[in-house]
């Protein structure tokens, strides 16, 4: 009965568009899909929205919407940041330098895989409609209902 719920919930769970979700949405994909395509599309859409990976610290770091950077080189930049504090699951204000030897590059992910979850929860959709019509015609065991 438990693997039946799909089909009775399955008309309204909403699909997931990843690229209009809150951006607590992504922090949440990227630190809990360790290894799925997911976790990368995630670091791809946080980058695209200004954040930045610091590979040192391990977090997730954006300038402070509105304040610009108090000291800016060729090699870092001081000033007033926000990060993502995974304990709280907050953003918090500080004052970095951030390195920016120690920030990583963009996460490269095809587009398409950015709207994947929508196509695939489509698709699954599709294929649940078509199983449940052939169980209807074929029962359980494959064979013609007469």
């Amino acid at each position: 009965s438990e693997y039946l719920m799909s089909q009775i919930i399955r008309d309204r769970v909403r699909p997931i568009n990843v690229r209009q979700e809150h951006t607590d949405l992504l922090f949440f994909l990227f630190y809990c899909m360790h290894g799925d395509a997911l976790q990368l599309v995630a670091a791809c859409l946080l980058f695209e929205r200004g954040w930045r990976y610091h590979k040192q610290d391990r977090i997730w770091l954006a300038r402070w919407p509105g304040v610009k950077p108090e000291e800016k080189t060729v090699l870092y930049e001081k000033g007033l940041y926000q990060y993502f504090d995974v304990l709280t699951w907050k953003r918090v204000p500080g004052w970095f330098r951030l390195d920016y030897c120690y920030l990583a590059e963009k996460t490269l992910v095809p587009e398409d895989l950015k709207t994947l979850y929508t196509r695939y929860c489509g698709l699954m959709r599709d294929i649940g409609e078509v199983c449940d019509r052939n169980i209807a015609l074929y029962g359980l065991a494959g064979q013609v209902n007469d």
